[in-house]
């Protein structure tokens, strides 16, 4: 009986810690505060433009943290790596406005100098979001899992191929979600991220998570 209350624990512990899931409360309270503000640019008084009967305490959000990869050299690393050793956080956040937790509108968050800040938002596509459609789906909230989301250059908010990475399942554990509405076939049942980092070496990638100069430079 005593192994068994302590595996509970345990297993509670990693639920309640997992990578990606502990949303710091400064950034939660000011997410939440800005949201049922109806003086605020992004709050109530934005989703009443889109649903004029919309009251505050109907509003919620998901709050989705972005992650990017540490400048490296993918030669340097085996592939099977554990992926939160060459991914870092990027200071950024990916917030969706729900209404009776029907999506609304996707707003870009700043809080890579400490202090968080709206930079940002967006329509969500009408024929469906390749991010928010399956993290709502196959991950609600009660799930207790909340990945992270990362791309290969690391530059917030420039459409590209994104993953989510889920340490809780496992430390090379990833979804990709394509870029836009595109899916590349070759890693549409990628899951693991040696998988991935295998795919990137034989098509002669090599170097990730460059700077936003040098992307814009080489494209």
């Amino acid at each position: 009986m005593r192994k068994f209350i302590v595996f509970v624990l345990f297993v509670v512990a990693i639920v309640s810690t997992g990578y990606g899931q502990g949303i710091p409360k400064e950034i939660k309270m000011f997410v939440e505060n800005h949201i049922k503000d109806s003086t605020t640019r992004y709050g109530v008084s934005r989703a009443r433009r889109m649903i004029p009967s919309i009251h505050a305490e109907d509003l919620s959000v998901r709050i989705l943290e972005m992650y990017k990869f540490k400048h490296v050299f993918l030669d340097v690393y085996p592939d099977t790596v554990d992926l939160s050793e060459i991914i870092k956080p990027s200071g950024y956040w990916r917030i969706l406005v729900m209404a009776h937790n029907k999506p609304l509108y996707e707003l870009y968050l700043d809080n890579s100098k400490g202090i968080p800040e709206f930079v940002g938002m967006a329509s969500l596509p009408s024929n469906g979001s390749p991010i928010w459609d399956p993290l709502l789906k196959d991950y609600p909230e009660s799930a207790g899992i909340n990945p992270v989301l990362f791309s290969r250059s690391g530059i917030p908010f420039i459409p590209e191929e994104s993953f989510f990475y889920f340490k809780q399942k496992g430390p090379r554990k990833i979804r990709y979600l394509g870029r836009g509405r595109f899916v590349e076939p070759l890693l549409k049942n990628i899951d693991d991220s040696r998988q991935l980092m295998g795919h990137w070496k034989k098509q002669g990638l090599n170097e990730v998570g460059i700077s936003g100069y040098e992307y814009r430079r080489r494209h």
